[in-house]
């Protein structure tokens, strides 16, 4: 009995853990990067910038 609530605690664990590394953070999240070109000015891209 106690190795079935081993198994299924370290299921719920791994199931936790799963789920919340797929969670969405706002830190350093943008739409765009600005670039700057040889003359100086700035243009936003697309995307996320990775």
């Amino acid at each position: 009995m106690k190795k079935k609530m081993l198994a299924v605690l370290l299921s719920a664990v791994v199931a936790v853990t799963t789920l919340a590394g797929c969670g969405n953070s706002s830190d350093n999240v943008s739409e765009g990067t600005t670039e700057t070109d040889a003359a100086g000015t700035t243009e936003k891209t697309p995307g996320g910038g990775y």
